[in-house]
């Protein structure tokens, strides 16, 4: 029976890459599968050490100084932008990663735009009066007895 089931192992092992069983961690955030990625490796760059696109999800994995990254909403022409860039350093500082605060593309700054507003400021229980600018109550409109 291990005669039969050996070679069919053997076979589907060999058609596997490890591409097909990678998993990173990211440097904000967990570990990525990227099965669903084409990974390419760049060796012109100082910088930008490899490259993932998953053009399904517009997601981009840059290891950048050996951390990757994840990045959202990336369109393909700007992935090809990166990879064909004269200095993809600094394209990759400048255009996705952004200087400072978040990069138009940093998945963090995606989530919290899109978090939903706080809810309104519930109604007050009873009518106190007026509230001023400062959050104060103006109980000069009230009677005295109203006032307690």
């Amino acid at each position: 029976m291990i005669v039969h089931v050996l070679p069919i192992l053997l076979a589907r092992l060999a058609g596997a890459s490890w591409a097909d069983a990678e998993t990173v961690n990211l440097q904000y955030g967990g570990a990525v599968d990227l099965a669903p990625f084409a990974c390419q490796d760049v060796t012109r760059s100082s910088v930008v050490n490899r490259v993932c696109y998953d053009a399904a999800s517009r997601r981009m994995i840059v290891q950048a100084n050996a951390a990757y990254s994840q990045y959202c909403g990336v369109p393909e022409p700007v992935r090809d932008s990166l990879l064909n860039a004269p200095s993809m350093g600094q394209y990759y500082r400048v255009t996705i990663k952004g200087s400072g605060t978040a990069g138009p593309y940093e998945c963090r700054a995606q989530r919290m735009s899109s978090t939903v507003a706080p809810p309104a400021k519930p109604p007050s229980r009873r009518n106190t009066g007026k509230e001023q600018a400062n959050g104060q109550h103006d109980y000069s409109n009230l009677k005295p007895d109203e006032a307690a």
